[in-house]
Formats: structure tokens, sequence, C-alpha cells
């Protein structure tokens, strides 16, 4: 019995000093963002001596942050909200195909192809593609992109959920005169809960915290993104990296609490595709 406390007290306070280390990142970014210029030059990795909450503000101001959150939540939201409805569509009609069996899984192979391509190789062809378009610069254009990007994952998790749930209940809903969109929107889309929040929170965090894609294909301060505004602060000679720090706060704070807020159902969504009821 010793022996089993002493492990458990052992797993216990090694559990605790794992979450301290993945948290001191956090914690460190927060303390170099109230401190002040003398301070992150002296003793940049020291606690702060006086709080500098005017960083924020500071911040808050040169970011224009309600015009780059507004362009963030535009794209991420639209992003999202349409893709995850395609995506379980998409994920259904592969796993639920009753004619064309075969040119569906075929398609599905295609989808998880894009898992193993890097999105720097379409680069320039759709640097290309959208000036010949006419898409560059604008929300539906870059909207379009991270819908596309984010098809092979999405729908291999929806595919995997779907194999789980019960086509008895599909089969009752026709027999009583339900269409197929019918069977699908009322039947079978809220039975993908628990999967939609696990995309929503995968997809809206990897949007929303996207750098690359925003600098590629949106140039120009009305267009700029959260993530771009606070890669505004660093400069070519000179970087007050307080401010910095300030800005990544208040870009990153939205997406947490849309993770804590959805975190519950993630888990359940992730591993129901892995189990075969």
């Amino acid at each position: 019995m010793k022996v089993k406390k002493i492990r458990g007290y052992c797993f216990e306070i090694f559990m605790i000093l794992l979450v301290l280390l993945l948290f001191y990142p956090v914690i460190l970014i927060f303390l170099m963002s109230v401190k002040s210029d003398m301070e992150m030059i002296v003793s940049p990795l020291s606690f702060p001596q006086v709080f500098q909450f005017e960083n924020y503000k500071y911040a808050f101001e040169q970011m224009d942050f309600f015009r780059a959150f507004g362009n963030s939540l535009l794209i991420t939201s639209s992003s999202t909200i349409i893709g995850t409805v395609i995506y379980c569509m998409a994920g259904y009609a592969i796993v639920r195909a009753k004619s064309h069996r075969r040119l569906f899984q075929t398609m599905y192979v295609l989808f998880l192809l894009g898992l193993v391509l890097p999105a720097q190789s379409t680069l320039i062809p759709l640097l290309y593609l959208y000036k010949s378009l006419g898409l560059m610069n604008t929300y539906r254009g870059i909207s379009l992109l991270y819908i596309a990007g984010g098809a092979a994952f999405s729908i291999f998790l929806i595919t995997g959920f779907i194999n789980t749930v019960p086509i008895a209940l599909e089969e009752a809903a026709a027999l009583d005169g339900c269409t197929a969109f019918g069977i699908f929107f009322k039947i079978v889309f809220p039975l993908l809960k628990p999967i939609i929040c696990t995309l929503v929170i995968i997809n809206a965090v990897n949007i929303w915290n996207d750098f690359f894609t925003p600098l590629m294909f949106m140039s120009g301060k009305a267009g700029r993104t959260i993530i771009m505004a606070v890669y505004m602060f660093k400069g070519q000679y000179q970087t007050q990296w307080n401010v910095l720090f300030a800005g990544l706060v208040l870009a990153t704070l939205p997406m947490m609490l849309v993770y804590f807020a959805l975190q519950r159902y993630m888990i359940d969504g992730m591993t129901a595709g892995a189990v075969k009821s």
C-alpha cells in the first residue's frame, strides 16, 4: 500500500510540474507584457517591479484593435461555419452513398491526399489563380482558401464519426416520408454535435492564429487580421517587446475563451470515430 501511495504522490507531483511547464510560456508572455521598457532591457525574465498596464492601452490603439478583430472574426466565423456545413454534408455523402459508391470512395482518398500535401507547394499556382480571378485582398477569397485547406482533416474526422451513428434512425425517418435533406439536417446533423464542436475549435484556432495566408493574400491596413496587426509591432531596427507581448495577449484571448467553452466536447469528438459501435 505504501508503494502505491508513493507512486500516486510521485505521479501527482509529475503532473503538477508538467502543467507548470506547459503554462510557463503563457505566464511569461503575460509578465513581459506588463513590464516597462527599461525592465525589458535589464531583466526580461524577472518578475515585474511595477505592472505597466498602459502597454495594453498603447497596443490596443496602435493595432487598430476593433478593425483587426473584426477582420479576424469575419474571416474565422465565415470560414468555420460554411466549412463545417460543407464538411458534414461531404462526409455524410461518402459514408452513406448507395449508388456510385466507388466514385465516392475515390473522392475520399483524394481528400485524404490533402493531408500529406504541403500548403506551400500550392502557393505559386494559387497566387496566379487569385490574381487572374480578382480574389486577392478579398474576404471571400481568403475564406475559400481556409475552407479548402481544412477539408481533408475535417472530412477524415467526420466520416469516422458518422460511421458510429446508427443507420436505423435514418431508415425510420425515410419510412415516415422524410427527404434526404430532411434526414441529414433533422436527424444526422444534431447527432454530430461533438465532432462539430471539435472541428470548430481546431479550425477556428488555426484560422485565427494563421499568419502565412493573410501575409500572402491580404495586404493593406483595411484587411489586416489581428495576428498581422501584432506583427506590425516588429520594427526593422527597434521593437517594443512589452507592447508586442501585450498585443499578443489581446490576440490570443478570444480563442482561449472559445476553447474553454467547447473543450468538453473536443475529446468526445476526437475519440468517437475510433471506436466502432
